[in-house]
């Protein structure tokens, strides 16, 4: 695997090391591979227009959900500086999600008839990462990047249910630490912010009959617990 695979732009690595080199500082780059499970909750607001006046010509829900995410994930990039105590570097990975939550609400009065869920199914995320080398075991790290992340939602207006899937792009704000176990083997945590952009699910149901159009605006916390195996070691 080649470093300049692994990071948004190779340029990153070559912008460091044009300012290591010209403090003096060698420059020592590495690349990684892994994977990461955790754990997730979302707190999406939902706005709902209907055509049907007996669910109100537009309803509004803060919906929470919560569940369970992990996947691979790989990035490269360089320690820097006095002891080499610095790091900056790029990050990129791939998450399979079941992060869901549900709310439902009665139609005169008749309980559970409107109906809907919302479901992250996945997402992609690319990040940069800046660190600071501490006794030469434990480095904690600030993350920064964009998410886009496919959110399914079904709605059910009895006897009818549809679902649809469209894709939320975001910022992500992280915070973490990594412990290198063995010269190669590094176990960290981290956690982070997902805000995504709005987006409309709109979904034609017979059962009343209507057309129904949910605003749909995620947010997402995530905990994850990673192991990652270095390529390319730090030099002493």
């Amino acid at each position: 695997m080649k470093i300049k695979h692994t990071i948004f732009q190779p340029s990153l690595l070559f912008a460091v090391a044009l300012l290591g080199s010209a403090a003096g500082y060698a420059v020592n780059p590495i690349a990684y591979i892994g994977g990461k499970f955790g754990g997730g909750t979302t707190d999406s607001r939902i706005t709902t227009s209907a055509t049907n006046p007996a669910l109100g010509n537009q309803d509004r829900t803060d919906l929470s959900g919560r569940g369970v995410d992990g996947g691979i994930l790989l990035g490269a990039g360089c320690f820097f500086g006095m002891n080499d105590c610095f790091f900056l570097g790029g990050e990129l990975s791939g998450s399979l999600s079941n992060i869901s939550g549900s709310s439902s609400r009665a139609v005169n009065a008749v309980p559970n008839v409107s109906e809907f869920c919302l479901k992250k199914k996945n997402d992609l995320v690319a990040l940069f990462k800046a660190g600071f080398l501490v006794r030469e075991v434990a480095m904690p790290f600030f993350l920064i990047g964009v998410s886009t992340a496919q959110f399914e939602l079904k709605t059910t207006i009895l006897p009818d249910s549809k679902t649809n899937k469209n894709r939320h792009t975001g910022l992500v704000l992280g915070l973490g630490i990594d412990f290198s176990v063995t010269p190669c083997l590094v176990i960290g945590i981290q956690g982070t912010h997902k805000r995504y952009n709005s987006k409309s699910h709109t979904l034609n149901l017979t059962g009343a009959p209507l057309s129904v159009t949910h605003q749909v605006k995620p947010r997402s916390n995530e905990f994850h617990v990673t192991a990652k195996w270095k390529f390319y070691q730090r030099n002493s």
